[in-house]
């Protein structure tokens, strides 16, 4: 083990002491002695210490080992019960949805088959995406999802659903790590998808405003649109 400075220092001193002696001089001198033995054995636990942490670093680690303590992960509740008085969505709904849409082919996608070969209905696996979330830790079962494109579209298809009695969960992105974009069991998915379309754009802040803002405020998309045209 290598002196440090100060035991050094303090061994320069101890040394200059028993050279001039003088009266009186023992006392300080066993204190003298005393703050070298503590400071070498400070010294040495920490050198110690140090070539252990040092050791520990450099031994890699055994296969399967762990280094951390793991908490037992908590177990999500079940979802509450599916409310009867909630319709479960058909052709009819999937019909009359599609009238309401600009561009129905589009905005609409379903695995309800058509009676009259109205529309072509998608796969269960089309909709995987809008009925999980993106940690696959929520599942729903929803058969309908729409896109509309625009706040007027918007306000029909929950018209409809409010007098039919359709349940409906709205969806942004579905990057939420909640599942509250998830549907629980066969609510209608509206989708932000479709507004896109940026309508203001602030040059100073960098802010935009696009269609999204306007969902639940009709009236301000409607003066938007006004000063736009």
């Amino acid at each position: 083990m290598r002196p440090t400075q100060s035991m050094q220092a303090t061994a320069r001193a101890v040394r200059q002491s028993v050279r001039t002696p003088r009266a009186g001089r023992a006392a300080p001198l066993r204190q003298s002695a005393a703050s070298i033995s503590a400071a070498a054995a400070a010294s040495t636990s920490k050198t110690l210490a140090g070539r252990a942490c040092s050791a520990m670093m450099r031994r890699p680690l055994a296969a399967g080992s762990r280094t951390f303590a793991t908490t037992p992960a908590r177990r999500a509740e079940p979802p509450p019960p599916r409310r009867p008085d909630f319709k479960k969505l058909d052709a009819a709904d999937v019909a009359h949805l599609r009238s309401l849409l600009g561009s129905p082919d589009s905005s609409l996608v379903t695995t309800i088959p058509a009676p009259n070969g109205e529309w072509q209905a998608c796969a269960q696996d089309d909709l995987v995406s809008y009925n999980s979330d993106w940690m696959d830790k929520y599942h729903g079962h929803s058969p309908v999802l729409v896109k509309p494109k625009s706040t007027q579209e918007v306000s029909k298809v929950l018209q409809y659903c409010y007098q039919k009695r359709i349940a409906v969960v709205p969806q942004g992105g579905n990057t939420g790590l909640v599942g509250g974009g998830v549907p629980l069991y066969d609510e209608l998915i509206l989708s932000t998808e479709g507004l896109n379309q940026i309508r203001d754009f602030d040059d100073v802040s960098g802010a935009s405003t696009s269609l999204v803002s306007f969902v639940n405020c009709p009236r301000r998309a409607d003066k938007i649109d006004q000063k736009v045209s």
